[in-house]
């Protein structure tokens, strides 16, 4: 189970990896730094390293919460609407924070930018899941 574990986390930050030098390959990101495609940096003059992380936290938070809710819940009757509602909150999360590690990680490493905000790209989501799992097994599970 662990090697399992590894290596699932191994892929994903080399498909990260990859995918970002994709974007920066073929999005002509040296010639326009605006471009949001793929792109999650904060911008350090305005949010602080605190912000960076609490943001990482709160949106993994509310992503984990509602794939609790969702499908660990025995509510058939929405059955059809559980992937709308996954889809719905990554919507909402998605632009404040990056949820995945690995996301948050490969295109600032691949443009060499924020890299101040690292640790948050990290930490910042196990944190938020860690505290999403004790509210749910604390105030929100029904059985």
């Amino acid at each position: 189970a662990v090697v399992s574990t590894q290596s699932t986390g191994i892929a994903q930050f080399a498909g990260g990896i990859a995918g970002a030098g994709l974007i920066y390959g073929l999005c002509n990101y040296q010639n326009r730094p605006e471009s949001p495609v793929g792109l999650v940096a904060y911008d350090l003059s305005t949010y602080t390293y605190t912000q960076v992380f609490f943001n990482e936290v709160f949106g993994t938070m509310l992503l984990i919460l509602a794939v609790f809710a969702t499908f660990i819940e025995p509510n058939e009757d929405m059955s059809y609407m559980k992937c709308l509602v996954i889809s719905i909150t990554c919507m909402i999360a998605n632009p404040m924070c990056c949820i995945n590690p690995a996301r948050g990680l490969a295109f600032n490493m691949i443009t060499l930018q924020r890299l101040e905000c690292l640790g948050a790209y990290v930490l910042g989501p196990m944190v938020g899941s860690a505290v999403a799992t004790v509210l749910y097994n604390t105030l929100l599970k029904t059985a």
